[in-house]
């Protein structure tokens, strides 16, 4: 059996600016296979029932590559299985590929999986009969469900017998109700120690690596827990195997770790940066700024080169309440002053656009709360965007949550739909002053001098939006899908309307 693990990648902007001249354009870019279907493949060649009898291999496509031209690639290959990772910023790439797939091939069997397959069962159910090309489903973590599916599939007995599966019957859908957690995460290998998968030599992109799963957090907007709310952790060893991998490989990127919260803990945190100290690269990762003790402040300052994304999302205590995501903001201040104060270590401050409970005043009041710790601390704006297996997806009628077709919010009870264009101007208009060093020293200035930072952000963004420099309507940031209709980017508008430079220090995040 030939199981071809396949990833369309639509993230990465120069992945998407090579387009289907060059596959390697994006594998320059991460591996070539995302973390969790690098798990999945890794699992499954390690089964002895599986090992002899498949064939696997990975296939990155960037979404430049077209559905029936991505669908004539895979088939050039012949698989038997193509098992698709969805994430929010692929899904409907994916779904293409899958639909032109089955129209040329009905024989090859389809199986996703990702965050973005439903795991509720009616909605799984539902999925499934939705998208008439897709085979089987898998929600939530696929190691040991896929493996199983492929031994079914291979011995020719019932994959109804599999837990964690949801199998097409015809125009219906049957769901053979939820796998086992893993508990013992030393049972899954590594991708990148087992071979399952690779980077490229000179690789400078990401590449994702995971200490542990799951998350104690209770944010309604969130599903980076996969609803695994006990925490799993990996030994440590296999961390210092994979970056020493990296290393041999050449690989001159960022690592990235998934971890939920990796200073939750903070003794393991402290035990995981030890293993960064000597890495030339950059350590990409996110921490709770109120958890945050001296003895990992300190340990952060070791590593010689650290990216740190701070969930700050409000600043509004009502707000916060609302969505599950208490936050001691006084601690906070201390410990963000704190890592600032490493040269080595950059802090982005996140705030999430959007929020059930915030108004056009509070998110005003959250980006002036984040403005004191610039220009050390970069502002990185999010887009809300409910998604299919967060607790918000049930919560939209309390709040009064409008959504587009593809979750992204566009009001709410207290967030009308004419304040978001306004804050989102807001943030777009940071985001040019950080990319135009006159701007901002001279709009620093004037905040050392007395101004009210949020009053001169929203002077900046007057003047660009008379200027034309800002379209009428919203601009949408990371959060929310790219769609042929969907509000304009930040980045983009600026790019087609002059802009000298990227929108914001880091051109992907808008």
């Amino acid at each position: 059996m030939r199981v071809a693990f396949s990833y369309i990648e639509t993230f990465w902007p120069h992945a998407r600016a090579r387009g289907a001249e060059d596959r390697y354009g994006c594998v320059r870019l991460l591996a070539d296979l995302p973390l969790g279907l690098g798990s999945v493949r890794a699992y499954a060649q390690a089964v002895p029932g599986l090992a002899g009898r498949c064939v696997m291999e990975n296939r990155v496509f960037t979404d430049g590559v077209r559905g029936p031209a991505a669908a004539a690639a895979l088939l050039r290959t012949r698989p038997d299985v193509a098992a698709f990772g969805c994430y929010l910023w692929n899904l409907n790439a994916v779904l293409r590929a899958c639909k032109a797939l089955k129209a040329r091939q009905p024989g090859v069997r389809v199986v996703l999986g990702g965050p973005e397959v439903p795991r509720d069962p009616a909605r799984l159910r539902d999925f499934l009969r939705g998208h008439s090309f897709v085979d089987c489903a898998i929600p939530g973590e696929g190691e040991v469900p896929f493996a199983g599916l492929l031994e079914a599939w291979l011995d020719g007995t019932a994959a109804e017998s599999v837990p964690g599966l949801a199998l097409r019957r015809g125009n219906s859908a049957l769901w053979t109700g939820a796998a086992r957690e893993v508990s013992d995460l030393g049972a899954l290998p590594s991708p990148y120690l087992s071979g399952a998968v690779s980077v490229r030599p000179g690789a400078v992109g990401m590449v994702c690596l995971e200490t542990s799963r799951g998350c104690a957090g209770a944010c309604v907007y969130c599903d980076y827990h996969a609803g695994r709310h006990t925490v799993r952790t990996f030994a440590l060893d296999r961390l210092r195997g994979e970056v020493s991998a990296l290393r041999r490989a050449g690989f001159a990127g960022t690592v990235y770790l998934t971890d939920p919260t990796l200073n939750a803990d903070q003794d393991r945190a402290r035990r995981v940066l030890e293993v960064f100290r000597d890495w030339n690269g950059v350590l990409y990762l996110e921490l709770s700024p109120e958890f945050l003790d001296p003895g990992t402040v300190a340990a952060l300052g070791r590593v010689p080169r650290v990216m740190l994304a701070l969930g700050i999302q409000s600043t509004h205590a009502p707000t916060l309440r609302s969505v599950g995501r208490p936050l001691d903001l006084e601690r906070s201040a201390r410990n963000i002053r704190s890592l600032i104060a490493h040269p080595n270590v950059r802090v982005e401050l996140e705030l999430i656009l959007g929020l059930p409970g915030d108004d056009y005043d509070s998110f005003r009041e959250s980006v002036g709360w984040a403005l004191r710790f610039s220009p050390a601390a970069q502002i990185t704006f999010f887009d809300l965007v409910v998604l299919p297996n967060a607790p918000l997806a049930r919560m939209l009628d309390r709040f009064g949550i409008e959504t587009d077709p593809e979750g992204l919010v566009r009001s709410t009870r207290s967030f009308s739909a004419g304040d978001l264009v306004r804050a989102s101007r807001l943030a777009a208009a940071y985001c040019r002053l950080r990319s135009e060093p006159e701007r901002w020293a001279a709009f620093a200035a004037a905040a050392g001098s007395g101004g009210s930072p949020p009053a001169l952000l929203e002077a900046e963004a007057a003047r660009l939006l008379a200027e034309g420099a800002l379209p009428e309507g919203r601009l949408v940031g990371q959060g929310g899908r790219r769609l042929p209709g969907r509000p304009q980017r930040a980045k983009r508008w600026f790019d087609v309307a002059g802009g000298e430079r990227d929108v914001g220090a880091e051109g992907r995040w808008w």
